[in-house]
């Protein structure tokens, strides 16, 4: 086996300094990372409420329309943002389906009805 180096060779200080600076970036890196993380996590929630109800309505269901959609959206955007930022809800994103629901509903229900035959 060979000995480990001592401070005073050559080798020694500069590889327990390399090894310090190459410690400091994947510090640096990861805590970086946890900032990329957290943007991400902040873009899915901004508008995937409104955006989860209207693709269920839209794929599955034959009520609504444009103006739902719009509605929904919004509704799903503003709920969401009001309840992390304004009122620091534990859950925003459960509120901002809910009211994304209920706005859908709600402009479907208040909607003008077409006729079969305009279909």
């Amino acid at each position: 086996m060979q000995a480990p180096s001592s401070p005073s060779s050559p080798r020694g200080p500069l590889r327990t300094s390399a090894q310090l600076q190459k410690s400091i970036i994947i510090i640096v890196a990861f805590l970086l990372f946890l900032g990329l993380v957290a943007l991400g996590v902040l873009a899915s929630a901004f508008g995937s409420a409104g955006i989860f109800v209207v693709g269920l309505f839209g794929l599955f269901g034959r009520i609504g329309g444009a103006a739902s959609a719009y509605a929904a959206l919004t509704a799903g955007i503003v709920v969401w943002a009001a309840g992390e930022y304004w009122f620091e809800w534990s859950t925003p994103y459960l509120a901002a389906v809910g009211a994304a629901l209920a706005a859908y509903l709600a402009a479907a229900a208040l909607a003008p009805r077409r006729l079969a035959a305009a279909r």
